[in-house]
Parts: structure tokens; C-alpha cells; sequence
């Protein structure tokens, strides 16, 4: 306690203590962040990754660059495998 009070003096932050939670309150905070729908939170994490995709390229367009969706197609890739550039 005594070296709280010199570092508190000090002008130190010093950390409050953590209250320990109740088991009840985790299970609460852990059933909060579960995803219930994850086919659904997959569908819409894979169409804002095309939506952002195509914005980008869009965007290289207008700066006269020459990009397509065709550019990050990779017919030779086989899935479960690394990809090697041939």
C-alpha cells in the first residue's frame, strides 16, 4: 500500500484491481459473443469481401491500370495444397 501511495504521489497511474466476475456474468458475456448463424455471418463476411474486391478494382480502373476479377482467379489451384506460381 505504501508504495501505491508514493507512486500515486508520483503522478503514476496506477492499475485499479480487477473484481473478480461472477460465474453467472462470464456465462452471460460468453453467450453474448457466440455467433448463432454461421453460415449466414460466413455468406455476408464472403459478399462484403466482394463487394470490397470489386470497389477496388474499380478503383485501380480509374487510375488507368488494366485489373480484372480475372486476375485473382488461379485455375491450377487444388484445394488443400500450397500454391505454387507456374
Amino acid at each position: 500500500m505504501a508504495r501505491q501511495t508514493q507512486l500515486t504521489a508520483l503522478g503514476a497511474q496506477v492499475p485499479r484491481a480487477t473484481v473478480a466476475q461472477s460465474p453467472e456474468r462470464r456465462s452471460r458475456q460468453r453467450r453474448r459473443n457466440l455467433v448463432t448463424n454461421l453460415k449466414g455471418e460466413l455468406v455476408k463476411l464472403s459478399d462484403k469481401f466482394s463487394r470490397d474486391l470489386d470497389s477496388a478494382i474499380k478503383k485501380a480502373n480509374a487510375k488507368e491500370a488494366d485489373v480484372s476479377r480475372a486476375d485473382f482467379e488461379f485455375s491450377d489451384w487444388k484445394r488443400g495444397k500450397d500454391y505454387t506460381y507456374s
